[in-house]
């Protein structure tokens, strides 16, 4: 699953770790540590995302909930302060523009 934050874009997956365990993957470090910043975080450089962390399904769960409740923008692209993650979006969003119904 992809998860498009206005801090953090992640990958969590269910790969290798414990049976009640998440794979959270990103491509910058601080990605992870802004939404779980107990998480230990693994450089993986041979992997497709070199960053990685194992992380309760639970504490995911609670988290991604608490952050879908906090939500208080009313535009997504604009509530991303990263200049470098806000330029991805902004791509990204033209992408899936392009893919939709017209």
């Amino acid at each position: 699953m992809w998860i498009c934050l206005n801090n953090a874009f992640l990958s969590i997956v269910k790969k290798d770790g414990k049976p009640d365990e998440l794979c959270v993957r990103a491509r910058n470090k601080e990605h992870i540590n802004n939404v779980f910043p107990d998480a230990k975080v693994m450089v993986t450089p041979f992997n497709d995302y070199r960053y990685r962390a194992f992380v309760s399904a639970t504490e995911v769960a609670k988290v991604l909930s608490n952050t879908i409740l906090g939500i208080d923008y009313d535009n997504f692209k604009n509530s991303v302060v990263e200049h470098n993650l806000h330029e991805a979006y902004s791509r990204f969003w033209s992408v899936m523009y392009r893919y939709q119904d017209q």
